[in-house]
Protein backbone atom coordinates (compact mmCIF):
# COMPACT_ATOMS: atom_id res chain seq x y z
CA UNK A 1 0.00 0.00 0.00
CA UNK A 2 1.03 3.62 -0.93
CA UNK A 3 2.21 5.75 2.09
CA UNK A 4 0.54 9.01 1.76
CA UNK A 5 2.90 11.57 3.44
CA UNK A 6 0.85 15.06 1.96
CA UNK A 7 -1.57 16.94 4.29
CA UNK A 8 -3.74 18.02 1.30
CA UNK A 9 -4.18 14.53 0.36
CA UNK A 10 -5.12 13.22 2.98
CA UNK A 11 -8.27 15.14 3.20
CA UNK A 12 -9.66 13.67 0.79
CA UNK A 13 -10.58 10.16 2.29
CA UNK A 14 -10.73 12.11 5.84
CA UNK A 15 -14.51 12.41 7.33
CA UNK A 16 -15.63 16.42 7.61
CA UNK A 17 -16.23 16.42 10.75
CA UNK A 18 -12.43 15.20 11.27
CA UNK A 19 -11.17 18.12 8.94
CA UNK A 20 -13.35 21.13 10.44
CA UNK A 21 -12.12 20.57 13.74
CA UNK A 22 -8.27 20.98 12.97
CA UNK A 23 -6.88 23.95 12.27
CA UNK A 24 -3.40 22.41 12.80
CA UNK A 25 -4.24 20.25 9.36
CA UNK A 26 -5.95 22.85 7.42
CA UNK A 27 -2.76 25.40 8.41
CA UNK A 28 -0.62 22.73 7.11
CA UNK A 29 -2.24 21.63 4.20
CA UNK A 30 -2.67 24.96 2.89
CA UNK A 31 1.02 25.23 3.55
CA UNK A 32 1.89 23.02 1.87
CA UNK A 33 0.01 24.42 -1.65
CA UNK A 34 2.18 27.66 -0.86
CA UNK A 35 5.39 26.10 -0.64
CA UNK A 36 8.24 26.98 -3.62
CA UNK A 37 5.26 28.53 -5.73
CA UNK A 38 5.28 31.96 -4.98
CA UNK A 39 8.15 34.37 -5.95
CA UNK A 40 7.17 36.97 -3.62
CA UNK A 41 8.97 34.39 -1.30
CA UNK A 42 11.62 34.68 -3.37
CA UNK A 43 11.55 38.77 -3.15
CA UNK A 44 10.73 39.20 0.55
CA UNK A 45 12.32 37.43 3.44
CA UNK A 46 9.94 37.05 6.06
CA UNK A 47 11.07 38.92 9.59
CA UNK A 48 8.60 38.83 12.40
CA UNK A 49 8.01 41.98 14.62
CA UNK A 50 5.82 42.59 17.68
CA UNK A 51 4.08 45.87 16.55
CA UNK A 52 2.01 47.23 13.47
CA UNK A 53 4.29 49.73 12.19
CA UNK A 54 8.19 49.22 11.42
CA UNK A 55 11.07 51.24 10.18
CA UNK A 56 14.02 49.81 8.01
CA UNK A 57 16.35 51.50 5.22
CA UNK A 58 17.33 51.43 1.96
CA UNK A 59 20.22 49.07 1.10
CA UNK A 60 23.67 50.18 0.26
CA UNK A 61 26.25 48.65 -1.26
CA UNK A 62 28.68 46.81 1.01
CA UNK A 63 31.52 49.43 2.42
CA UNK A 64 32.41 51.83 5.12
CA UNK A 65 32.57 55.75 5.08
CA UNK A 66 36.63 55.66 5.10
CA UNK A 67 38.43 54.27 2.16
CA UNK A 68 41.96 51.77 3.07
CA UNK A 69 44.74 54.44 3.48
CA UNK A 70 48.47 54.32 3.52
CA UNK A 71 49.13 55.38 7.43
CA UNK A 72 52.61 56.25 8.64
CA UNK A 73 54.50 55.25 11.10
CA UNK A 74 52.98 55.75 14.47
CA UNK A 75 50.34 57.42 12.57
CA UNK A 76 46.44 56.46 13.22
CA UNK A 77 44.42 53.99 11.55
CA UNK A 78 41.33 56.00 10.29
CA UNK A 79 38.75 53.87 11.80
CA UNK A 80 35.28 53.27 9.50
CA UNK A 81 31.68 52.76 9.81
CA UNK A 82 29.16 51.39 7.39
CA UNK A 83 26.91 53.48 6.21
CA UNK A 84 23.17 53.19 6.63
CA UNK A 85 21.03 54.18 3.56
CA UNK A 86 17.69 56.26 3.53
CA UNK A 87 15.07 55.15 6.56
CA UNK A 88 11.46 54.72 5.47
CA UNK A 89 8.72 53.48 7.47
CA UNK A 90 5.78 51.22 6.64
CA UNK A 91 2.27 50.21 8.31
CA UNK A 92 1.63 46.60 8.40
CA UNK A 93 -1.98 45.63 7.29
CA UNK A 94 -4.30 42.43 7.72
CA UNK A 95 -4.75 39.83 4.43
CA UNK A 96 -7.79 37.89 4.94
CA UNK A 97 -10.15 36.04 3.21
CA UNK A 98 -12.86 33.27 4.55
CA UNK A 99 -14.44 30.43 3.10
CA UNK A 100 -17.88 28.65 3.97
CA UNK A 101 -19.29 25.37 4.05
CA UNK A 102 -22.83 24.05 4.73
CA UNK A 103 -24.63 21.91 7.18
CA UNK A 104 -25.13 19.54 3.51
CA UNK A 105 -21.68 19.53 2.87
CA UNK A 106 -20.46 18.54 6.32
CA UNK A 107 -23.30 16.19 6.32
CA UNK A 108 -23.23 14.50 2.92
CA UNK A 109 -20.35 15.88 1.80
CA UNK A 110 -16.47 14.27 1.48
CA UNK A 111 -13.11 15.52 2.10
CA UNK A 112 -13.11 16.54 -1.57
CA UNK A 113 -15.22 19.47 -0.85
CA UNK A 114 -12.84 20.69 2.01
CA UNK A 115 -10.52 20.06 -0.82
CA UNK A 116 -11.81 22.26 -3.84
CA UNK A 117 -12.72 25.16 -1.04
CA UNK A 118 -9.26 25.10 -0.11
CA UNK A 119 -7.72 25.05 -3.07
CA UNK A 120 -9.81 27.96 -4.25
CA UNK A 121 -8.52 30.30 -1.12
CA UNK A 122 -4.79 29.05 -1.71
CA UNK A 123 -5.37 30.42 -5.29
CA UNK A 124 -6.41 33.89 -4.21
CA UNK A 125 -3.87 34.15 -1.02
CA UNK A 126 -1.28 33.58 -4.36
CA UNK A 127 -3.07 35.87 -6.36
CA UNK A 128 -3.21 38.23 -3.50
CA UNK A 129 0.51 38.37 -2.52
CA UNK A 130 2.08 38.14 -6.10
CA UNK A 131 -0.02 41.62 -6.52
CA UNK A 132 1.29 43.17 -3.22
CA UNK A 133 4.47 42.18 -4.49
CA UNK A 134 4.15 43.95 -7.75
CA UNK A 135 2.51 47.02 -6.21
CA UNK A 136 5.66 46.97 -3.62
CA UNK A 137 8.03 47.11 -6.61
CA UNK A 138 5.86 49.40 -8.40
CA UNK A 139 5.54 51.80 -5.16
CA UNK A 140 9.81 51.60 -4.91
CA UNK A 141 10.52 52.80 -8.47
CA UNK A 142 12.16 50.15 -9.95
CA UNK A 143 13.83 50.40 -13.39
CA UNK A 144 11.67 49.77 -16.45
CA UNK A 145 13.10 48.38 -19.08
CA UNK A 146 11.02 47.76 -22.60
CA UNK A 147 12.23 44.83 -24.66
CA UNK A 148 13.75 45.59 -28.26
CA UNK A 149 11.23 43.15 -30.10
CA UNK A 150 8.31 40.94 -28.74
CA UNK A 151 9.82 37.77 -27.97
CA UNK A 152 6.97 35.77 -29.74
CA UNK A 153 8.37 37.50 -32.99
CA UNK A 154 11.08 35.70 -35.60
CA UNK A 155 13.88 38.07 -35.05
CA UNK A 156 13.66 38.88 -31.53
CA UNK A 157 16.98 38.27 -29.23
CA UNK A 158 14.81 37.31 -26.11
CA UNK A 159 17.86 36.03 -24.41
CA UNK A 160 19.82 39.52 -25.04
CA UNK A 161 16.83 41.75 -23.01
CA UNK A 162 17.68 39.31 -19.92
CA UNK A 163 20.98 40.40 -20.33
CA UNK A 164 20.04 44.04 -20.39
CA UNK A 165 18.74 43.89 -17.80
CA UNK A 166 21.12 41.77 -15.95
CA UNK A 167 23.06 44.81 -17.54
CA UNK A 168 21.50 47.63 -15.25
CA UNK A 169 21.44 45.04 -12.25
CA UNK A 170 25.62 45.27 -12.49
CA UNK A 171 25.79 48.43 -13.46
CA UNK A 172 23.42 49.83 -10.00
CA UNK A 173 25.29 52.34 -7.75
CA UNK A 174 23.94 53.63 -4.48
CA UNK A 175 24.27 57.10 -3.22
CA UNK A 176 27.49 56.64 -2.80
CA UNK A 177 28.91 55.71 -6.11
CA UNK A 178 29.39 52.11 -5.08
CA UNK A 179 28.31 49.15 -7.23
CA UNK A 180 26.07 46.89 -5.19
CA UNK A 181 27.55 44.19 -7.47
CA UNK A 182 24.03 42.35 -8.47
CA UNK A 183 23.63 39.32 -10.84
CA UNK A 184 20.07 38.53 -12.51
CA UNK A 185 18.68 35.05 -10.90
CA UNK A 186 15.09 35.03 -11.31
CA UNK A 187 12.86 35.68 -14.77
CA UNK A 188 9.08 36.16 -13.13
CA UNK A 189 6.50 36.18 -15.51
CA UNK A 190 3.27 34.14 -16.71
CA UNK A 191 3.27 31.11 -18.12
CA UNK A 192 2.41 32.33 -21.41
CA UNK A 193 5.78 35.08 -21.52
CA UNK A 194 7.79 32.43 -20.31
CA UNK A 195 6.88 30.04 -23.45
CA UNK A 196 7.61 33.09 -25.79
CA UNK A 197 11.12 33.07 -24.06
CA UNK A 198 11.69 29.56 -23.99
CA UNK A 199 10.20 29.12 -27.70
CA UNK A 200 12.30 32.10 -28.82
CA UNK A 201 15.07 31.47 -31.92
CA UNK A 202 18.05 32.59 -29.88
CA UNK A 203 17.09 31.11 -26.88
CA UNK A 204 17.23 27.80 -28.50
CA UNK A 205 20.50 28.02 -30.38
CA UNK A 206 22.14 27.92 -27.15
CA UNK A 207 21.12 24.32 -27.12
CA UNK A 208 22.39 22.44 -29.93
CA UNK A 209 24.93 19.37 -30.08
CA UNK A 210 25.77 18.06 -26.73
CA UNK A 211 23.66 20.63 -25.08
CA UNK A 212 20.20 19.57 -27.00
CA UNK A 213 19.18 17.41 -23.63
CA UNK A 214 19.13 20.96 -21.73
CA UNK A 215 17.16 22.56 -23.94
CA UNK A 216 13.86 24.54 -22.53
CA UNK A 217 11.22 23.36 -24.15
CA UNK A 218 12.35 19.78 -22.94
CA UNK A 219 12.17 20.95 -19.36
CA UNK A 220 8.79 18.45 -17.49
CA UNK A 221 5.67 20.16 -17.43
CA UNK A 222 5.91 20.63 -13.74
CA UNK A 223 9.07 22.42 -13.80
CA UNK A 224 10.77 25.77 -14.83
CA UNK A 225 14.15 25.43 -16.96
CA UNK A 226 17.21 27.29 -16.22
CA UNK A 227 17.56 29.66 -19.11
CA UNK A 228 21.50 30.25 -20.42
CA UNK A 229 22.91 29.04 -17.64
CA UNK A 230 21.75 32.07 -15.50
CA UNK A 231 17.88 32.63 -15.39
CA UNK A 232 15.66 30.70 -13.27
CA UNK A 233 11.80 30.96 -14.12
CA UNK A 234 9.06 31.23 -11.87
CA UNK A 235 5.79 31.16 -13.21
CA UNK A 236 2.96 33.09 -12.26
CA UNK A 237 -0.29 33.29 -13.84
CA UNK A 238 -1.48 36.62 -11.25
CA UNK A 239 1.09 38.78 -13.82
CA UNK A 240 0.13 40.46 -17.42
CA UNK A 241 0.77 39.30 -20.51
CA UNK A 242 4.14 40.65 -21.99
CA UNK A 243 5.47 41.89 -17.85
CA UNK A 244 8.70 40.00 -16.71
CA UNK A 245 10.45 41.26 -13.89
CA UNK A 246 14.33 40.30 -13.80
CA UNK A 247 15.98 40.24 -10.33
CA UNK A 248 18.82 39.22 -8.17
CA UNK A 249 19.95 35.87 -7.39
CA UNK A 250 19.36 35.36 -3.26
CA UNK A 251 23.09 35.07 -2.44
CA UNK A 252 22.96 39.31 -2.97
CA UNK A 253 20.10 38.99 -0.13
CA UNK A 254 16.21 39.40 -0.65
CA UNK A 255 14.90 42.67 -2.85
CA UNK A 256 12.97 43.26 0.64
CA UNK A 257 11.57 42.09 3.58
CA UNK A 258 8.26 40.91 4.61
CA UNK A 259 7.86 42.22 8.16
CA UNK A 260 4.79 40.31 9.34
CA UNK A 261 3.26 39.51 13.12
CA UNK A 262 3.64 35.84 12.10
CA UNK A 263 2.78 33.01 10.04
CA UNK A 264 -0.73 33.23 8.26
CA UNK A 265 -3.47 32.40 10.34
CA UNK A 266 -5.73 29.34 9.31
CA UNK A 267 -8.91 29.11 11.96
CA UNK A 268 -10.60 25.66 12.59
CA UNK A 269 -14.29 26.13 11.13
CA UNK A 270 -16.48 27.61 13.32
CA UNK A 271 -20.56 28.19 13.18
CA UNK A 272 -20.88 31.68 11.23
CA UNK A 273 -24.50 32.97 13.50
CA UNK A 274 -24.79 31.38 16.92
CA UNK A 275 -23.74 27.93 18.31
CA UNK A 276 -26.88 25.85 17.70
CA UNK A 277 -24.74 23.10 17.23
CA UNK A 278 -25.69 22.72 13.30
CA UNK A 279 -24.13 26.01 12.26
CA UNK A 280 -26.13 28.80 13.48
CA UNK A 281 -29.03 30.76 11.56
CA UNK A 282 -27.39 30.12 8.51
CA UNK A 283 -26.45 26.26 9.01
CA UNK A 284 -23.10 27.24 7.63
CA UNK A 285 -19.35 27.07 9.40
CA UNK A 286 -16.87 29.14 7.99
CA UNK A 287 -12.51 29.27 8.29
CA UNK A 288 -10.90 32.42 7.98
CA UNK A 289 -6.72 33.19 6.64
CA UNK A 290 -5.58 36.13 8.00
CA UNK A 291 -1.78 37.33 7.88
CA UNK A 292 -0.50 40.90 9.38
CA UNK A 293 2.18 42.07 6.57
CA UNK A 294 4.25 44.55 5.10
CA UNK A 295 6.27 44.23 1.76
CA UNK A 296 9.13 46.35 1.85
CA UNK A 297 11.51 46.74 -0.82
CA UNK A 298 15.14 47.43 0.22
CA UNK A 299 16.88 47.13 -2.46
CA UNK A 300 15.13 48.70 -5.37
CA UNK A 301 17.69 48.46 -7.68
CA UNK A 302 18.22 44.20 -7.43
CA UNK A 303 15.09 44.42 -10.07
CA UNK A 304 13.96 45.05 -13.46
CA UNK A 305 10.76 44.97 -15.29
CA UNK A 306 10.52 44.04 -18.86
CA UNK A 307 7.86 45.35 -20.66
CA UNK A 308 6.13 44.40 -24.09
CA UNK A 309 7.33 40.78 -24.26
CA UNK A 310 4.77 39.57 -25.96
Amino acid sequence: MATNNSYFDALEVLPVEDILTSSELLEAAASELLIGTQAYDLLFNAHNVDHLTIGYNIDVAPGLDEAVQTVPEFGEIPVGDPDAGERKYADLTKKAIGLRISKEQRDYGTGADIQRELVGRVAEIRRGNSADAMAALEEAGIEELPVAKKWNTADAQAVDDLWAADDLLAGAKDTRGNLFNYSAGYVWANRKTLNALKRNKQTSSFYIGDMAHANPLFTGIGEQPLVAEQFKLVADQALPDGVAYVFADSEYGTVGTRFQTGDPIFTPFYEEHGQSGHGGSTMSWRSDYAHWRALAVRAPKAAVKLTGAI
